[in-house]
Formats: structure tokens, C-alpha cells, sequence
């Protein structure tokens, strides 16, 4: 039996026959609902994955030979794996925050993370729509009904934009933005970052003045 991350791999079989159950954009917030397609999603791009190799290998194929000619396969799989963790350890995260106190249900903190964690979820569902729909887990209407739950998470996310960023610590230089500015000057901030760098520091290049006299 496989543990921890990899326990749901001992149901791959029973996997890769799920369909969703979701009627309406809104059952796509619901957390088991997320963890059963990325599962499933997983479970399909390793069978895929198996099955290329033992072609490969049934080609006459050595397995060095067979794993190089399997690696879109095993690159799609191990992308669905890693999505699929991040996914579980964000759940587990506001879970424990949920037992500590930091973040109770029904607190403004709690309700900013689940959305938060449901945009990570959908959006690389909608990121990676083939997967999930080729392994029959998504139906072209459900993906539809997903489009339209995230449309709705970015506009109720928006108003906390800002604050999500803040709360990172990242300065506006190392973001690369002055979007973000608490005193609205974003504008003004713009100009002196432009004027900073080293060819705005004169009104015109050495360079060019050099290029310019030899043709004058």
C-alpha cells in the first residue's frame, strides 16, 4: 500500500472511472470535489504513463530507450502529481488554521483563504481543461460551469488584491510594480524609477552624440 500523497494512487482503478458530480459553478468550491479531480486526473496520466512504457518496451525498446521516448508522458504526470500536493497541503493549511483559532469558519480571514484556495484549484483545472476532460473526469458543459465560478472568485477576490500582495512582504522594486503603492502614488513613482536608469540619466547618449558627429 502506497502512503501519505501517494495513498490515492491504491484507488487508480476505481479513479479513472469517476465522473463529476457537479450541476452548477458553485459545487466546484467544494474542497472534496477539487481533491477527487486532481486525483483522478493524476491517477489517468499514470496509467498513460504505464502504458507508453510498456508499448515502448513491447517495441523492442530497452527501458533507458523506452523512459526517454515516455517523457512528454512523464512530465504530464509528474505536473498532475505535484498539482495535485499543492492542492492537498493548501487544504491541510487552512484546516489547521481553522483548529488553531487563527482563522475560525466563518471569520473574514478564513472566508479570503478559501477563495484564495479555490482559485488555485480552478484555475489550474481551467489551465489544464484537456487533462481533466480527457480522462472523462470533466464534461464540456462542466467545464463551462468551472469558467464561470472562476469569474466569479477573481471579482469577489478583488477588492483584496492589495492586501494579499502586502501581506507577502515583497517591496514594490522586487515586484516590479507600483500598482501596489499604499499612498496612490503610482504614477509619480513610475517617473522616478524611469528616470533612475543609467540611459535616462543624460538628455542624450554618449553614444548616440559619438554616432551623430561622425555623420555631421
Amino acid at each position: 500500500m502506497l502512503p501519505g500523497n501517494l495513498s490515492y494512487l491504491n484507488q487508480c482503478t476505481e479513479l479513472m472511472t469517476k465522473k463529476c458530480p457537479a450541476t452548477g459553478p458553485a459545487d466546484f468550491l467544494e474542497s472534496g470535489l477539487q481533491l477527487e479531480a486532481y486525483r483522478c486526473r493524476a491517477a489517468s496520466l499514470l496509467y498513460n504513463t504505464s502504458v507508453s512504457l510498456q508499448n515502448e518496451i513491447s517495441a523492442g525498446h530497452s527501458q533507458a530507450d523506452a523512459w526517454n521516448r515516455s517523457l512528454l508522458h512523464v512530465h504530464a504526470t509528474s505536473n498532475a502529481h505535484c498539482s495535485m500536493t499543492m492542492l492537498v497541503n493548501f487544504l491541510d493549511k487552512l484546516d489547521a488554521l481553522h483548529n488553531d483559532g487563527t482563522a475560525p469558519i466563518g471569520g473574514s480571514l478564513n472566508l479570503v483563504l478559501k477563495q484564495l484556495c479555490d482559485l488555485f484549484a480552478l484555475f489550474y483545472m481551467q489551465q489544464n481543461a484537456g487533462e481533466f476532460v480527457q480522462c472523462g473526469y470533466l464534461s464540456a458543459a462542466q467545464l463551462g460551469m468551472l469558467n464561470e465560478q472562476i469569474r466569479v472568485l477573481v471579482s469577489e477576490l478583488r477588492p483584496n488584491a492589495v492586501p494579499l500582495v502586502d501581506a507577502m512582504n515583497f517591496t514594490d522594486r522586487e515586484l516590479g510594480s507600483a500598482l501596489g503603492r499604499y499612498d496612490g502614488r503610482v504614477y509619480e513613482t513610475m517617473l522616478e524609477w524611469a528616470h533612475e536608469e543609467p540611459l535616462n540619466r543624460a538628455d542624450v547618449s554618449q553614444d548616440i552624440r559619438s554616432l551623430l558627429r561622425s555623420k555631421l
